[in-house]
């Protein structure tokens, strides 16, 4: 369950602010606390210098070209700016801690869990609180599925257009604006945006206005994405409609010669959200003027970067950003783990994991990827006709017989002279694929029966018989990780990968987590294939998300592992390696008594005759033990 945390401050850095903040749950509002923050013009004088230090950065950023300031020694300006960085992180939790804000933060920690999932929206047209570096609060810190987002102070919910019913749509709808690329490369973002799964993308190179319009129009967008120069300016200019007042406003360069602000195509993106827009995207600098725009246009989520943003910044941020996002992370978890990542580059570009924001209207839930495609809550039938590929009938004992006899001596060219002979070359091309399944299913018979040397000849004979089975090495790999060759279970898994065999890549994937120790090809392999389970397979898609919450609680990455590993329980909760996993999660960020519960499920579910069960078994029996 998500909790929502609503910060609401008025006043302004010289006269101090009342702050009064809400908890709500899914049931509604939990709890009022109210306190106040200093007046603090030191911050603000530590913010306008940090900021200023950062601007004048060489290093090519994404906003435009004639703004870019050069200057020498670079290392010392990078130390200086990271320096000034430290200073305001100080500063602001000291701001945090000061004596009318203590009630808001403990009662915070009274009632929120470091293990449940938090939004915090800070409620504010405050120009210094909207750039303050939030994520360094120490609750943010210490709450690992907590992550901040800016919100307007006056919002509406979007009135999407009404649908008689739910659509299923094959693929995310994302309009991507390449705009002015003078020194930077969008051609890195135009290469990720296209890997995605599931996604129709179309792009704008460098369009005219009327041509952005004209496509916000015609079709209807899940997503909206834009790659170039941006900034923010003063709004200085009489533009449409008339009612629109802004202090500030975000301008993106579309073209070479051509710039726009999100209100000359206000009427065009008040369609796109008619017509379902759910996230836009601004993959450019100093973009905290568009966000402005959120509460008059009623979008209900966007990303932008608070400050002039590197270009490979950028770019490292939307990868990691969009694989978490596709890949069936929340939205949040999702920035929030690629927002942190971006500390890594730190080096060479300071505070890269201060710059992307998300700007929410509070009246909006957050989308996961599946809910863009509309295939959410729709029944199975409507959306994949084709049964399993795996639910192969069992073969009449008769054939197994016929088997038997011809696996003995040279079978290969035996089954293939006297399907060739009786049948023909026709006959061959339409029998061999029955023969396989018949002979994989006659193999996995035996060996659950212990044949193991029947069971391997029958499945050798399979894949002969069918190589583009993809079922047949996945079946193989089962026996030969249950007799312990791990290298041939590995070459057989990798085999049905190749074939796009969704339940491959989870076993493939356990392999790396528990006999290779790399668990980061085993994240990769997950994220590759699960957008190939198909929508209602609940069973495969468990295991796909508790392999993934493994591999991050082997990380260290607990944020994401609980969050993958509670969508496991809630795909099936009464299978156990979910539950004994959470449990470890729970340990690994500090709530040993939220995980003797989950200690209390795994032993509840678990089987011994499974090894990695009998394992956490002993685990689990050991903790409630001696609690």
């Amino acid at each position: 369950m998500t909790k929502v945390v609503f910060l609401k401050p008025d006043g302004n850095m010289e006269t101090g602010f009342r702050v009064s903040v809400e908890i709500l749950n899914e049931g509604g509002r939990e709890r009022e606390i109210r306190g106040n923050l200093p007046p603090n013009p030191e911050l603000a004088d530590a913010m306008n210098k940090h900021w200023e230090k950062y601007r004048d950065l060489d290093i090519p950023k994404r906003i435009k070209p004639k703004s870019i300031k050069h200057n020498s020694s670079p290392i010392d300006e990078i130390k200086s700016v990271y320096k000034s960085g430290e200073n305001l992180k100080l500063l602001t939790n000291q701001w945090l801690k000061s004596e009318g804000f203590r009630d808001i933060d403990i009662g915070l920690r009274e009632e929120l869990k470091p293990s449940e999932k938090v939004r915090v929206l800070i409620q504010t047209e405050d120009d210094y609180l909207r750039k303050l570096p939030w994520h360094s609060w120490d609750f943010v810190q210490r709450y690992h599925l907590a992550e901040v987002a800016i919100s307007p102070v006056e919002y509406k919910k979007p009135k999407p257009k009404p649908s008689p019913t739910i659509v299923a749509k094959p693929q995310v709808r994302i309009l991507a604006i390449l705009g002015c690329s003078t020194n930077i490369d969008v051609e890195k973002d135009k290469e990720l945006l296209e890997k995605l799964p599931n996604a129709k993308v179309v792009f704008l190179d460098q369009p005219k206005r009327h041509q952005i319009n004209d496509k916000l129009w015609e079709q209807s967008w899940d997503i909206i994405f834009f790659a170039g120069h941006g900034e923010t300016e003063k709004d200085d200019k009489d533009v449409e409609p008339k009612d629109v007042e802004r202090k500030d406003v975000g301008r993106i360069h579309i073209n070479k010669t051509d710039s726009l602000t999100l209100a000359e195509v206000w009427y065009g993106l008040k369609k796109a959200v008619e017509n379902g827009l759910q996230l836009a995207i601004f993959n450019s600098c100093d973009g905290l003027g568009l966000a402005r725009c959120l509460d008059d246009l009623e979008i209900p989520q966007m990303i932008v970067m608070r400050e002039m943003v590197p270009d490979f910044v950028a770019q490292q941020f939307l990868k990691d950003f969009l694989n978490n996002f596709a890949g069936g992370t929340s939205l949040y978890q999702a920035f929030r783990d690629a927002r942190e990542k971006l500390q890594g580059l730190e080096t060479n570009f300071p505070c890269a994991s201060w710059l992307p924001i998300i700007c929410q209207n509070p009246a909006v839930e957050p989308p996961i990827w599946a809910n863009l495609r509309g295939t959410d809550n729709l029944p199975i039938q409507e959306i994949f006709s084709e049964p399993p590929v795996e639910n192969h009938p069992i073969p009449l004992n008769g054939i197994s017989q016929l088997f038997r006899r011809i696996t003995k001596g040279n079978y290969k060219l035996k089954l293939a002279a006297l399907l060739l002979l009786t049948c023909g070359v026709v006959g061959w091309q339409y029998a061999s694929p029955k023969l396989a399944v018949a002979a994989n299913n006659i193999g996995f018979d035996r060996f659950q029966k212990g044949d193991l040397v029947n069971a391997r000849q029958f499945l050798g004979l399979a894949s002969i018989l069918n190589p583009y089975n993809r079922v047949i090495p996945y079946t193989l790999g089962w026996i030969c990780q249950d007799l312990n060759d791990i290298n041939c279970a590995r070459k057989n898994y990798e085999h049905s990968v190749e074939l796009g065999f969704p339940n491959a890549y989870t076993q493939l994937a356990r392999l790396y987590i528990v006999h290779y120790k790399n668990y980061g090809t085993a994240v990769n392999l997950l994220l590759q294939g699960l957008p190939l389970v198909k929508v209602g397979d609940d069973t495969t898609m468990y295991s796909f998300q508790k392999n993934l919450g493994w591999a991050r609680l082997e990380q260290g990455r607990y944020g994401e592992a609980l969050e993958r590993l509670e969508t496991a329980i809630k795909l099936d909760s009464k299978r156990a390696p979910a539950y004994c996993l959470k449990a470890q999660v729970l340990e690994g960020m500090k709530d040993p008594k939220a995980a003797l519960k989950e200690w209390q499920s795994c032993l509840k579910y678990a089987d011994s005759q499974d090894a990695d069960e009998d394992r956490w078994i002993g685990m689990g029996k050991e903790r409630l033990n001696s609690k």
